[in-house]
């Protein structure tokens, strides 16, 4: 058996899934870190902990599915692959819409306090925290 994923085995449509699921979780740690601190203050670093315990999990996980069968397509291809296809297509259009929900509601917040740290004179212009956050996405969108 061969190493590595078979050539072609990917369309467009799929990596451009795997791209948009695969910016929410370390997006939101980004975005989430700093209210944590507020909230918790020097507790912050034990809840992290706490919270990577199901990461591990997690990790470990895929690490077994990948000596299974090694894929790009990861939870999606999976789920369909062993458990039943309607639930792998299910799977993936799960993390697409979470994903695209989260960018787009995130994505204020972010211009807002990007503002606040640049130029806190504008924390209140609409439009142009609008604009810093949009631009900013666009780094991290193909």
């Amino acid at each position: 058996m061969s190493k590595g994923l078979k050539e072609n085995a990917l369309s467009i449509v799929d990596t451009i899934t795997l791209a948009v699921a695969g910016t929410a979780p370390s997006y939101s740690l980004n975005a989430t870190t700093a209210a944590l601190v507020a909230a918790v203050g020097l507790a912050s670093p034990g809840a992290l902990l706490y919270a990577a315990i199901p990461m591990f999990g997690i990790s470990f996980a895929f690490m077994h599915l990948n000596r299974w069968r090694a894929d790009a397509g990861t939870a999606y291809a999976w789920v369909g692959r062993s458990i039943n296809p309607v639930l792998g297509f299910l799977c993936a259009w799960t993390f697409l819409v979470l994903s695209t929900a989260f960018m787009v509601a995130a994505a204020l917040p972010v211009g807002v306090t990007t503002l606040d740290l640049i130029a806190p004179q504008y924390e209140e212009n609409l439009l142009l925290a609008t604009l810093v956050a949009v631009s900013g996405l666009s780094v991290w969108l193909p």
